[in-house]
């Protein structure tokens, strides 16, 4: 099931990537012609999760278009076994693709890890301190902006909707219940267009 999981989130991401490909202006198409490589999933067996576990797997992407930052953070959390050290690289690894992401490839990538940031917050979310709380609710709204800019708004609502459940903030003042909101509204305009 977790190798279903895996493909259906690869196949999504490689969806949302070439559909917007199409929709890219020559401008566009010119700055991301060096990054244009196509992202490709390769699952193995010592980075499958055990299937009675809910972790989901850690999916090798290769990262040949990203910078050295993205780079290291996923490495660092493909490769530590501490979930507190995963948590903490995984969230470096999302805000990079945040700074980055007027480049499709960090957008995709950012917002296709979600599923392996909330498993990690949910298993340490009740043992956080003031300052892993506050990291969390960046990554929240990072990784929502991220789906967003992706088009994938309902999953940017859900990432909202769940930062809210673990009391998260994410530093605005209209905090995620705003971010909620002009989520909406940039879905409606999506869809009027």
């Amino acid at each position: 099931m977790l190798a279903k999981l895996s493909v259906v989130i690869f196949l999504v991401a490689l969806g949302i990537y070439l559909y917007s490909r199409n929709k890219s202006t020559p401008s566009d198409v010119e700055i991301n012609s060096e990054l244009e490589a196509e992202i490709k999933v390769a699952l193995s067996a010592e980075e499958t999760a055990p299937p009675e576990t809910e972790t989901p797997p850690k999916i090798h992407i290769e990262l040949d278009w990203a910078n050295e930052k993205l780079k290291s953070a996923v490495s660092e959390w493909q490769s530590t076994q501490e979930p507190e050290q995963q948590l903490l690289y995984l969230n470096q690894a999302i805000t990079e693709c945040y700074k980055q992401r007027k480049f499709r490839q960090y957008c995709i990538y950012g917002q296709s890890v979600h599923h392996s940031f909330l498993a990690l917050i949910q298993s340490q979310v009740d043992s956080f301190s003031e300052k892993q709380a506050k990291h969390a609710g960046v990554s929240f709204m990072q990784l929502a902006s991220l789906s967003q800019e992706s088009g994938h708004y309902e999953q940017a609502i859900s990432l909202c909707e769940q930062a809210l459940t673990y009391k998260l903030t994410d530093g605005t003042i209209t905090g995620f219940e705003g971010r909620i909101t002009r989520i909406k509204r940039a879905q409606e305009k999506s869809n009027a267009e």
